[in-house]
């Protein structure tokens, strides 16, 4: 067989399939670890947003009527979150969240907070 050059061919070609398996065994891995990244990224800004969101009641419900914070921004280790509260009538307040991480992702969120039942409530 040798002698008519069946060897090489199929020395070539079962290199190519060895090669074509490892090369999707590479894409694969490198798409999971995008993922992760991005999964990492999304839990870190939610995080982010309930402590926001945590420490908006907590000054809402200490200063009562007087709410005098409309706009702030709390830094976190991993980013910062910026807030807006716009009185929607007596009793309720829109608070609008925009949240970023040291890795430049962002998200926005809308909320709406009723002073009586003490809630915040997403749009």
């Amino acid at each position: 067989m040798n002698e008519r050059g069946g060897i090489f061919p199929f020395t070539l070609f079962f290199s190519f399939i060895i090669l074509l398996i490892v090369a999707a065994a590479i894409e694969i891995y490198i798409n999971d670890l995008l993922f992760i990244g991005e999964i990492e990224a999304y839990y870190q800004l939610e995080t982010m947003a309930a402590h926001a969101i945590k420490k908006i009641q907590l000054e809402e419900e200490r200063e009562g009527d007087q709410v005098t914070f409309k706009k702030g921004t709390f830094y976190f280790e991993e980013g910062y979150v910026l807030f807006e509260m716009e009185p929607t009538n007596k009793e309720a307040y829109t608070v609008t969240l925009l949240i970023e991480n040291q890795l430049d992702h962002t998200m926005t969120k809308q909320l709406h907070y009723n002073k009586r039942e003490r809630r915040m409530l997403e749009r």
